[in-house]
């Protein structure tokens, strides 16, 4: 069942597909006697489990709850919509869970290899909760799908197939009668997401001679792994293909296989294409850890670059 063909009872009704929003607002408005008495059927019948997770025990303490999206729960916070259901849809039961597992989540949906990518992520992380209707909605198969065929190839990069637990054939179509969430109907193309500051890559070069010797950290790095926590993007680097270039002793004691971005949620970092490319990285030691100025792909010009730099005396800043 389509979510904006459902007029009834409740009036679950779509605004997606006129204004841009993602979910249904809720109406008491009774349109059908008839039409009524069905909905409330479907409304009192158990709960329909969509993965192959245990069968909950049906005690009090283990029935769906609502719960407000807490602000750091980066990946959903500030979507159209307050309240979520737990357990969501993939057997989380409790925030703490939730959010520890959302956490790879914000680095794809940042890339923008689609438009709706966190509006179908949050339909499973967090299921939106409706006044008078006690089930969690899910994603239509074909939302499933449309993200699945644009994002798959940018995981990949990083060697990540898609997940069998997101296997899209476990959703229901959106021409069924069961009531889920339909990809929106894209009148023109969506806005490009602005570049995160770190991965600007207009006179970096410059920028990298002129700051060289006031840099904490210089490093030639592969990403191994992109998460985002507490507002900020973590890059996990892969300590064996790390090479340092500049590490003076105020920051020796500091951690070398993680690096912090600001944001990364409302921003993109198109230059992190591939966990086997390699990567100038530059930055500052902060009291939240090493904080990223600038990352860029290696090549024969940053390589020239750098040891020109190596040559130079910093000795009196580090």
């Amino acid at each position: 069942m389509h979510l904006s063909f459902v007029l009834i009872s409740f009036s679950y009704v779509v605004c997606c597909q006129a204004s841009g929003n993602f979910f249904p607002t809720v109406e008491r408005q009774v349109q059908n006697i008839g039409q009524t008495e069905k909905i409330q059927r479907e409304i009192v019948s158990p709960p329909t489990r969509i993965f192959n997770f245990p069968i909950l025990d049906p005690s009090p303490s283990d029935q769906s709850q609502c719960k407000t999206i807490p602000s750091e729960f980066g990946l959903c916070y500030g979507m159209e919509y307050h309240r979520m259901r737990l357990p969501n849809l993939l057997g989380h039961e409790t925030m703490k869970e939730t959010l520890q597992q959302a956490k790879p989540w914000p680095p794809l949906v940042s890339k923008g290899c689609h438009p709706e990518t966190q509006k179908f992520l949050c339909s499973l992380y967090a299921p939106v909760c409706m006044k008078g209707y006690e089930k969690s909605i899910q994603p239509c198969r074909s939302l499933c799908e449309a993200v699945r065929d644009a994002c798959t190839p940018v995981m990949a990069q990083f060697s990540y197939p898609w997940p069998e637990m997101l296997d899209c054939s476990r959703f229901p179509d959106a021409d069924s009668d069961q009531l889920c969430i339909p990809p929106r109907v894209l009148t023109s193309e969506p806005p490009e997401p602005k570049t995160c500051p770190p991965c600007r890559q207009k006179k970096v070069a410059v920028s990298i001679q002129r700051k060289f010797c006031s840099f904490d950290f210089v490093m030639r790095v592969r990403v191994k792994k992109l998460e985002f926590d507490q507002g900020r993007t973590k890059i996990t680097i892969n300590k064996r293909s790390r090479k340092i270039i500049r590490w003076p002793s105020s920051v020796r004691k500091s951690k070398k296989n993680a690096l912090w971005m600001q944001d990364g949620l409302h921003c993109t970092c198109n230059v992190i294409k591939s966990s086997k490319a390699r990567y100038l990285v530059t930055g500052w030691k902060t009291l939240r850890g090493l904080m990223l100025h600038s990352i860029s792909r290696w090549n024969r010009k940053y390589k020239r670059i750098v040891k020109k730099m190596k040559k130079s005396n910093c000795r009196v800043v580090s």
